[in-house]
């Protein structure tokens, strides 16, 4: 199953206010997000960069509770409560598969693609019962790429490009991608923007403009 080419992201700015949801170094975290915005510039992407919001400590992480299908944008109503007002309804619906995780987890950060018909996975428990569900769901067979962390579990395949985290936060991981991934990679820092979401995917909302416009 090949994956389209991203044309256009969203992207929100880090506010102040995500200092009070844990101990995130701010400058650090900023850095972080400018770097990944660079990334998205030199992949020719054209992003939209939404002021940061103080009133939503997570607003940076805009993946969290939005998935785009088709063109159209859906956004899940959060469990946290400062992100309520970031919502709004779709009146579409979609057939889908429900892969059940735990609680606490989320699914990209158990599993994610890495390729085309490749899924990068944890070897932790949740990562491989999370595999083994989306096997016995999924109508598509998929090559898998086990990497030891499961926080590097999370990356972004980017128009060819495998997007992971630094070697210095994923040193066993950061050696398995180098080995067995024949195309190109890209590493970016991601440790105190993690803390508090998944880093990576979470910062940004990918979308492929569609040359048509498809009836729902």
């Amino acid at each position: 199953m090949p994956l389209h080419r991203y044309t256009h992201a969203v992207l929100c700015r880090i506010p102040n206010s995500i200092q009070t949801k844990g101990e995130v170094l701010l400058d650090d975290a900023r850095d972080q997000h400018a770097a990944l915005a660079q990334l998205l510039r030199d992949f020719d992407i054209d992003f939209v960069e939404m002021p940061a919001d103080e009133e939503s400590p997570y607003c940076a992480f805009v993946e969290d509770i939005a998935v785009v299908c088709n063109g159209v944008a859906l956004v899940a109503r959060p469990t946290e409560s400062s992100r309520i007002k970031e919502v709004f309804t779709i009146c579409h619906y979609y057939l889908f598969s429900l892969c059940k995780v735990a609680e606490t987890k989320r699914l990209k950060g158990l599993v994610t693609m890495a390729g085309p018909d490749v899924i990068c996975v944890g070897a932790g428990k949740d990562c491989q019962e999370a595999l083994k569900r989306i096997e016995r769901e999924a109508t598509y067979t998929y090559q898998t790429l086990t990497v030891p962390e499961d926080a590097a579990a999370n990356v972004i395949y980017l128009n060819g490009t495998l997007i992971h985290r630094h070697e210095e936060e994923i040193p066993s991981s950061s050696k398995v991608f180098d080995d067995k991934v024949e195309f190109p990679t890209k590493a970016l820092r991601m440790s105190e923007l993690a803390k508090l979401s998944l880093g990576l995917s979470s910062c940004c909302l990918l979308v492929r403009k569609p040359k048509h416009i498809r009836s729902l």
